[in-house]
């Protein structure tokens, strides 16, 4: 899909600006800084975009102040005694060098080890992780669906897990396709239990009005906690 990306200044936040061949607007805060972006058809006017970051400024300096305030994670290096976290918990990592094949393992409840034959680079060890991480969140999601479908008298058609920068999950309504947020997996289970149902809950409503806060207190009561927390965890 080609982009045209230009830069606006709507007051004092700075706005990326985002044209493409698409339907909607869409307003982002982005990490690590709180970048604003903005989304939009090809036709989408300047105006517009001032018109809509003027009306949500509130809610963008809202964002902006929260992602700030979150810890920053370390760049890994990908070497023995490093913590990756896994479903909640911290995993410590061995790197095992000169291996016959390249591969990942969880050899107890808190060790991780990284297989690497001799001379494999930094980004190979990342894309082994990234590929692990891969696996063990496809390997969750299903069991997932096949608890909560029948009980949100929904049917998902396809799902994917990919990673993303702004938001923990989506769902096209039109397609009856999710999309998961690969970090998910480094959560605690009930928190990624929770991303399914509110997806999944789009399939009945597509917005995040009154409606769709009902229906969410229907199917799982507490979500507004386990909302609050992955937030916290983001």
């Amino acid at each position: 899909m080609k982009v045209f990306r230009t830069n606006l200044v709507v007051g004092k936040l700075a706005v990326e600006v985002h044209r493409k061949p698409i339907r909607n607007l869409h307003l982002k805060v982005l990490p690590p800084d709180g970048q604003v972006l903005v989304s939009g058809p090809l036709r989408m006017n300047d105006r517009t975009i001032r018109e809509l970051v003027d009306e949500k400024e509130e809610w963008i300096r809202h964002h902006q102040d929260r992602i700030r305030k979150l810890p920053k994670t370390p760049k890994r290096t990908i070497t023995t005694g490093e913590m990756h976290p896994f479903l909640g918990k911290d995993l410590r990592l061995t790197v095992i060098e000169n291996a016959p094949r390249n591969y990942v393992e969880q050899s107890s409840s808190d060790e991780l080890l990284l297989h690497v034959k001799k001379g494999i680079t930094l980004a190979k060890k990342r894309a082994l992780l990234d590929g692990w991480y891969r696996a063990q969140m496809k390997a969750r999601i299903p069991a997932l669906l096949e608890k909560w479908e029948p009980v949100m008298k929904v049917a998902v058609k396809k799902w994917g897990v990919r990673k993303m920068t702004s938001r923990w999950g989506s769902c096209n309504t039109k397609t009856a396709r999710v999309s998961l947020n690969l970090e998910l997996v480094k959560k605690a289970p009930r928190l990624l239990e929770y991303v399914v149902v509110h997806e999944l809950t789009h399939l009945h409503e597509r917005g995040h009005g009154k409606r769709f806060q009902k229906l969410m207190d229907r199917f799982l009561p507490e979500w507004k906690k386990r909302r609050r927390e992955l937030d916290r965890k983001i």
